[in-house]
């Protein structure tokens, strides 16, 4: 996917085309998912954890699959539905949504910084600075890791995303 194509926020749907079945859309998912009712180990080419139902699915991205590995509480949760259109094509729309409600975290950070900034008596231009870093720094990680899970999806189900 080209710079130029990304999407303008998270509650987008990124709407992907394929030519393969739904039956083989859900088998590939599968083989890259752990699910409750077949536990596994994940594997390197394990990248989700959840549930793929017949022709929705909502997982999980494994902490282990996007740097930095481990705790990570900005992987987003991935929804998505399978359709079969008419000319034997199926397309696959993916939500990629957030359990943190990142307004209330950024007003609760800015009121830390507030708060210490003040009581430290920091001058008000490193304050702006600093918090808009902050804000560059997680945008452009939650656009890295869109781009990242989107990509997964479109190797993994040979697809092409259309805007």
């Amino acid at each position: 996917m080209e710079a130029s194509q990304g999407k303008h926020a998270w509650y987008t749907p990124h709407k992907l085309e394929t030519s393969l079945k739904p039956e083989e859309i859900k088998r590939r998912l599968e083989s890259r998912t752990i699910t409750q009712e077949r536990y596994k180990w994940p594997t390197e080419d394990t990248y989700f954890s959840g549930e793929i139902e017949d022709k929705k699915f909502y997982v999980l991205v494994l902490t282990r699959a996007i740097p930095p590995h481990g705790q990570n509480p900005v992987l987003p949760n991935v929804s998505g539905e399978i359709i079969e259109d008419s000319e034997g094509k199926s397309i696959i729309y993916i939500w990629l949504e957030h359990d943190i409600d990142w307004k209330s975290y950024i007003l609760s950070v800015f009121t830390f910084w507030t708060i210490i900034f003040f009581e430290y008596k920091v001058n008000a231009l490193i304050y702006t600075g600093v918090l808009y870093l902050g804000y560059f720094l997680v945008k452009k990680y939650l656009e890295f890791v869109g781009r990242r899970v989107v990509e997964w999806l479109e190797a993994l189900l040979e697809a092409k995303e259309k805007i």
